[in-house]
């Protein structure tokens, strides 16, 4: 038998994937909470599918990771000079700091202090970094068609989205989110730097799919 008029089944879900202007039968069921089945596994017609990348992110992570550790074998080179200075000063017979030693001292210290202070703070970003790309899900992230989004959380026509638009994460070092308000459920939430498309992309396609009743506000990338 031909496919049913109006719409196409995933191959993976069995679940209808509406044709433009015909809403869906039922929600995205039986997905993974990561996401919507990779490339391949739905056939969407005049829609544009955005995909979960996680590459940006993780490139951050293991920049970041190349950070700390330069930090840590930088301090450790400092502590080993701070200690050869402190073992030459005590082995001496007068055992007190000079003039050259005392300065050499007070230098290799605050330097020693401000390593490990930096050293701290850079973990502490690296384990956020790592831990936002960690939470990038794989596969299909959201479909945009004529019809409206749709994605594993949930999916709604044109008709009950309130806005699209780019905003801060709460959470610090999280990056950017892309937030769908809509009338009809909870916000749609997807984190910006881990989607295939790029803002401007993303803007441009919800504009022209939504007939241009809808763009990205990305005003919070100015500020």
């Amino acid at each position: 038998m031909g496919e049913t008029p109006g719409r196409v089944v995933a191959e993976q879900t069995g679940n209808p994937v509406p044709m433009p202007g015909q809403a869906p039968d039922a929600p995205f069921a039986g997905i993974v909470p990561a996401g919507l089945p990779g490339p391949g596994a739905i056939s969407v017609p005049e829609g544009m599918p955005i995909y979960f990348d996680r590459q940006v992110l993780a490139g951050r992570a293991a920049s970041e990771r190349r950070r700390v550790i330069m930090n840590a074998v930088s301090l450790g080179i400092t502590l080993v000079g701070l200690g050869a200075v402190l073992i030459y000063v005590f082995a001496s017979r007068e055992g007190q700091f000079g003039n050259i030693t005392g300065l050499a001292t007070w230098l290799l210290s605050v330097s020693a202090v401000i390593s490990l202070v930096t050293l701290g703070a850079r973990l502490v970003w690296f384990r956020r970094l790592r831990a936002a790309a960690d939470a990038v899900g794989e596969g299909l992230a959201l479909v945009v068609s004529r019809w409206g989004i749709q994605c594993a959380s949930g999916q709604s026509a044109w008709e009950s989205i309130d806005g699209v638009a780019v905003a801060k994460a709460r959470r610090w070092g999280s990056g950017y989110r892309l937030r769908v308000d809509r009338s009809d459920g909870p916000a749609f939430d997807f984190p910006l730097e881990g989607l295939s498309s790029l803002p401007g992309t993303l803007d441009s396609s919800i504009r022209a799919y939504s007939s241009g009743r809808y763009g990205v506000d990305l005003s919070v990338l100015d500020d």
